[in-house]
């Protein structure tokens, strides 16, 4: 390369004169919270009885194909979450 400049960065059409920040232009500002646990543990159940009586304690279905849960519970399940186009 000479002079030290760039080579325009090709796309899949082939070479773009296109910025595509132009098409965020007017786009409403979007603020993701933290939405991490501070602290998870790992419980260990010596018998289905003794996971039942906890799930029970808690309020919250436990089974043995539950992977994870949230204290307190929440109304919202994996999946529930959709696009919404406001347009």
């Amino acid at each position: 390369m000479s002079g030290g400049g760039r080579t325009p960065q090709k796309n899949l059409f082939g070479e773009s004169e296109h910025n595509c920040g132009d098409e965020w232009v007017g786009m409403p500002e979007y603020h993701q919270e933290n939405q991490e646990a501070v602290h998870s543990v790992t419980i260990h159940f010596p018998s289905l009885d003794d996971m039942a009586r906890f799930s029970d304690i808690l309020g919250v279905t436990i089974t043995c194909k539950t992977k994870g849960i949230y204290f307190p519970p929440t109304d919202t399940k994996e999946g529930d979450f959709e696009y919404v186009d406001e347009t």
